[in-house]
């Protein structure tokens, strides 16, 4: 929102109410996101948004209260096609770095971008 508001002067398109995937490629088509940065939060947002459905649907609650050590983790991560593997909880574990990686990931474009 910061970046459409910074470039929407010179981009009036990017006022247009518009999903985030469609903002994000307006963003990147104006030159104010680089298309790694906007690989970066595309995907990251694809995951979050696919994460929250699953947290929403199965088990009512909200991706802030994603508990690492919550006993339906491991369940929630083999409905979102993660492998259990031989080691007990490996769908849990993955799921969890997904996690990490990405909003690492989103984090360090909005440090880039702020400041």
């Amino acid at each position: 929102q910061y970046l459409a508001l910074l470039g929407g002067a010179k981009h009036p398109a990017l006022f247009d109410p518009a999903p985030v995937h469609e903002l994000l490629s307006r963003l990147r088509g104006a030159g104010l996101l680089s298309s790694p940065d906007y690989e970066t939060l595309f995907s990251g947002w694809e995951f979050l948004r696919k994460l929250s459905s699953r947290l929403r649907i199965v088990e009512g609650r909200s991706i802030s209260d994603l508990d690492e050590e919550h006993p339906d983790l491991e369940a929630l991560a083999k409905r979102l096609g993660y492998q259990s593997g031989e080691r007990e909880g490996a769908a849990r574990r993955a799921l969890l770095e997904d996690y990490r990686r990405h909003t690492e990931a989103i984090r360090h474009v909005y440090e880039k971008v702020l400041g």
